[in-house]
Order: structure tokens, then C-alpha cells, then sequence
């Protein structure tokens, strides 16, 4: 790993742990690792795309609190998914507006909507000072190595709420 996408990394744990999200190794789902990969990939096209509609060569910060908002959501589509033992692709849909459709059951939707985790990644990306980045680091890549922490702190966070769920459910039965 390089020492920007190192950098990228240790900023979204270091936000994790410090609001709480995080306090061992991360719970993961490795059968996911692939959909992960092919969703980043997806996701990078459309970034290049809307960079391109719109002109721009950079993102507000709307557009990258929405990317955050976006990964937890589709952390939470791919767990239910697989839990549910379906393959679909997720959409893209919302990525920059903040307008993610979620497809998951009620309490996984009523969960991502009360989390504020993407809130705080967001902000803890936004905080870093541009001289804290390393210098040869690209921004949108950047970007991206923290999302990708933020999306697997978020599968963390999902596998973590249905444990609990389910083991509420159990125990009042």
C-alpha cells in the first residue's frame, strides 16, 4: 500500500475508533471482497462520467458527503444480499445527491438511516488539511482509498446490527 491510500486508510480508522464505530478487528464477510471490487470499479466510471457532465475536476462537499452516505447504504445492500443468498448488482443511483435508494429489509433501512458513521467519515475527510496529504498523492484516489475504508467499516457495522438483532430476537423468544 501506498503512503497516500495508507494515509486514506488510517484517517477512516482513526475516525471510526474515535466516534465508537470501532473498537477491535474489523467483521467482515470475505465472500464480498469481489462485489466490493466491482463496485468501486462501477463507482470510479460514474465518477469519471460526472466529473466530465459536469465539467469539473473536482468534487463540493455535498457531492463527497453523499459518496460516504452511498458506500453504507451499499455495504448494506451487498450483507443483505448475500445473507438473503441473492446476486444482484447494486445501483449507482445517488451517488452525488444524496439520494441512495436502499434495498434492505426495515430494520437494516431504519439502522443506515439513524447512523451518522457516514457523516463523520465525511468530516474527517474533509478536515484533513491538504498539506497533511502527501504530495504525490491523487486527490480522487485518495478519495477513493477512503471510501473504501469507509465501505468496509460500514459492512462491519451492518454484520455487527443484524448480530445484535438477531441475537435480541432470540433472546426474547
Amino acid at each position: 500500500m501506498n503512503q497516500a491510500a495508507q494515509f486514506a486508510a488510517q484517517t477512516m480508522v482513526d475516525c471510526a475508533r474515535e466516534n465508537g464505530y470501532l473498537d477491535g478487528p474489523l467483521s467482515n464477510i470475505p465472500a464480498l471482497a469481489d462485489e466490493e471490487k466491482k463496485l468501486f470499479i462501477r463507482m470510479f466510471g460514474e465518477l469519471k462520467n460526472h466529473l466530465q457532465k459536469t465539467g469539473s475536476h473536482t468534487l463540493s462537499p455535498d457531492e463527497i458527503s453523499s459518496l460516504f452516505t452511498f458506500t453504507l447504504a451499499k455495504a448494506a445492500e451487498l450483507v443483505a444480499f448475500y445473507l438473503g443468498g441473492k446476486r444482484e448488482e447494486v445501483s449507482l443511483l445517488g451517488m452525488f445527491d444524496g439520494k441512495v435508494p436502499l434495498y434492505a429489509d426495515e430494520e437494516v433501512l431504519g439502522f443506515c438511516k439513524e447512523c451518522s458513521w457516514p457523516k463523520e467519515a465525511a468530516e474527517a475527510f474533509l478536515a484533513v488539511p491538504p498539506e497533511n496529504v502527501p504530495e504525490d498523492a491523487d486527490p480522487l484516489l485518495v478519495l477513493f482509498e477512503s471510501l473504501k475504508w469507509a465501505f468496509r467499516i460500514s459492512e462491519h457495522l451492518i454484520i455487527a446490527f443484524i448480530e445484535d438483532t438477531h441475537a435480541e430476537k432470540l433472546n426474547r423468544e
